[in-house]
């Protein structure tokens, strides 16, 4: 029988006697609200005032927004000298929002099965010395293979098993085997204009003749990257090309190279008011993150058991600070940016942080922090003030404003006095409680980014299409 049916010939309404219900509860819980919660659900005073207006969760203003498109597009490719390429950026849309750099790694087997081969973690950063971004041959910023580990670590936040597999960190290609197979490989970069979209460099403001050149020192010989061992022993041994082939085929040399890497840019066209309006002023200023580097003359053991570098007088505003030991034994291996206690493993449980507690000293205002302990820098404060914590051991990182991703304006040191930053090692393994401890005997290299506000003012540019052919961008920081 239908149950519909039936009750109405009964006439009786379910889902009115349901509604009085829900009514009926409403009712009391409203009634029975405790002074407490009448402030916090009811306006007060009188309208102006800052407690009378109520926000609502089922209301959002609808914000209107100017029409754009973005586009991945391939930036062009110059070969230089010494594994070094120019990038350029196409002068074809208002912006560049982002970059990043695609490496496809080719099969490699044994030629011999007493021998084995894996990548190290992060092959795609791996594969980067540096990078330089000019504009008009004029520097803007420069960075490493270091801080574009410290950035990928800290400042993305979301799909981190997305990125190890970008970054070439998966099984199949770190695990020791006889055969690797082919993988594209991707990393971004962390550049000035990269961190929000509203950074986004303003090609705009450039003429034709303007080249905004990313300049990217590379890593390509693969005797520089793959790691070899002999099986039985797991003794490293020295690359020979005859110990591998490459795509089925053995290299002809020592120096077979990767192939040539590609940069890709997501680029902006925009029908913003304030786009255009930036095109008609005499100036524009940008602000953007650059980074220094400071990294420790000589490699250092377990002992002793402090180390220290001084930080030079500089007018820079530093806003986020990483520290680090890389340890050399690891790079000769080419484990390249291991910050662990263990060469051969880097990860939390295999290796640990070589870092006991960092102290930051400004000359003229004393300890900015003092013995601050590597758990609160490495696991705890970047919970709280970073987009993401490290996922691997050994990144300390500080930053001086509560969320160091912000694109905003970050509370900042002038370092103009100078300074000193001090780190204490510690033993290996903390789970080791043995007189027997494992105590690592692998040397390691202090490594010191920091990260400040720059001032970009485009002092001079073109202010229509006629003039991006002939007129030239001029900048000063």
């Amino acid at each position: 029988m239908n149950n519909r049916s039936d009750s109405h010939k009964r006439g009786i309404d379910f889902s009115k006697m349901a509604d009085n219900k829900k009514n009926q509860v409403f009712r009391y819980l409203k009634e029975s609200l405790s002074d407490l919660q009448r402030n916090i659900h009811n306006p007060k005073g009188r309208e102006g005032d800052p407690e009378y207006n109520i926000y609502s969760p089922f209301y959002v203003s609808f914000k209107k927004i100017p029409f754009y498109a973005h586009y991945p597009e391939k930036l062009r490719t110059i070969p230089n000298e010494s594994n070094s390429i120019t990038f350029v950026a196409s002068h074809d849309f208002d912006g560049i929002l982002y970059t990043y750099i695609k490496q496809h790694l080719p099969m490699i087997s044994v030629t011999d099965e007493k021998y084995e081969i894996c990548w190290g973690p992060d092959i795609a950063i791996s594969t980067i010395e540096n990078v330089e971004l000019k504009a008009s041959d004029i520097h803007i910023a420069a960075f490493d293979d270091t801080y574009i580990t410290d950035y990928n670590q800290t400042m993305i936040s979301k799909n981190h098993n997305l990125i190890d597999f970008n970054h070439g960190t998966v099984p199949w290609l770190t695990e020791w085997r006889k055969k690797l197979p082919s993988h594209t490989t991707s990393v971004f970069l962390p550049m000035p204009y990269s961190k929000d979209e509203s950074t986004f460099f303003p090609l705009c403001l450039c003429g034709h003749q303007d080249r905004i050149e990313h300049i990217v020192k590379f890593r390509r010989c693969i005797k520089d990257l793959i790691r070899i061992r002999v099986a039985s022993t797991k003794e490293p041994v020295q690359f020979s090309a005859n110990m591998i082939t490459i795509d089925g085929k053995t290299p002809s040399s020592d120096d077979v190279m990767l192939p040539t890497p590609e940069m890709w840019g997501e680029y902006l066209l925009c029908e913003d008011e304030r786009i255009s309006i930036r095109t008609k002023q005499e100036r524009s200023t940008y602000y953007f993150d650059s980074v220094i580097q400071i990294d420790g003359n000589t490699p250092i053991s377990r002992n002793p058991s402090v180390t220290e570098l001084d930080v030079e007088s500089m007018s820079h505003n530093i806003h986020t600070i990483y520290v680090q030991l890389e340890n050399v034994t690891a790079k000769e291996n080419k484990y390249y940016n291991n910050f662990s206690t263990n060469s051969e493993d880097r990860n939390y449980g295999a290796g640990w942080s070589p870092i006991d507690s960092v102290s930051f000293r400004e000359t003229k205002a004393g300890y900015i922090f003092r013995d601050l302990d590597s758990t609160s820098l490495e696991r705890i404060l970047p919970l709280k003030h970073f987009p993401s914590a490290p996922r691997i051991p050994g990144i300390c990182c500080w930053t001086f404003g509560i969320n160091a991703g912000d694109y905003h304006a970050i509370p900042a040191i002038n370092l103009s006095g100078g300074g000193k930053i001090s780190v204490k090692i510690k033993d290996t393994n903390p789970l080791i409680a043995t007189e027997e401890a494992d105590k690592t005997e692998d040397s390691f290299q202090l490594k010191i980014r920091m990260v400040y506000t720059k001032q970009i003012v485009f002092s001079s540019f073109p202010k229509n299409d006629s003039e991006k052919i002939s007129k030239r961008l001029s900048l000063s920081s």
